[in-house]
């Protein structure tokens, strides 16, 4: 199983200890079962309030509306669980080699809305 060094932003205190760690759980299990990374990865979760993730949704995506998670990807595939290349020395961490894998931002009452539908 691989190490995922995950940052976990919650400014506003939205998530509770155990769903942060019922994440980062699904996210280990997502890239153990999809892309096998014989490598650390790191990555991003970042939650953030409604009008933001609109925000970030009109900015990136031309798409103004709330939605329940964006992704940032920092490496490129070209199918399902499959890297477009090879990874460089670049792409390692010289702290903790692990490799970014990007960031995701969530929005609790968009994904709260979405569960109760």
């Amino acid at each position: 199983m691989i190490n995922l060094n995950c940052e976990f932003i919650d400014e506003e205190n939205k998530f509770s200890k155990d769903m942060a760690n019922t994440l980062i759980n699904a996210l280990k299990t997502a890239l153990n079962e999809c892309i096998k990374p014989e490598f650390d990865v790191s990555v991003t979760v970042t939650v953030v309030s409604g009008e933001e993730i609109n925000r970030l949704n009109r900015e990136t995506r031309n798409t103004d509306r709330v939605t329940d998670v964006l992704s940032f990807p920092m490496l490129e595939f070209s199918e399902p669980c499959v890297l477009a290349e090879n990874l460089q020395l670049w792409d390692f961490d010289p702290e903790d080699n692990s490799v970014f894998m990007g960031d995701i931002i969530l929005c609790k009452e968009k994904i709260e809305e979405q569960a109760e539908e």
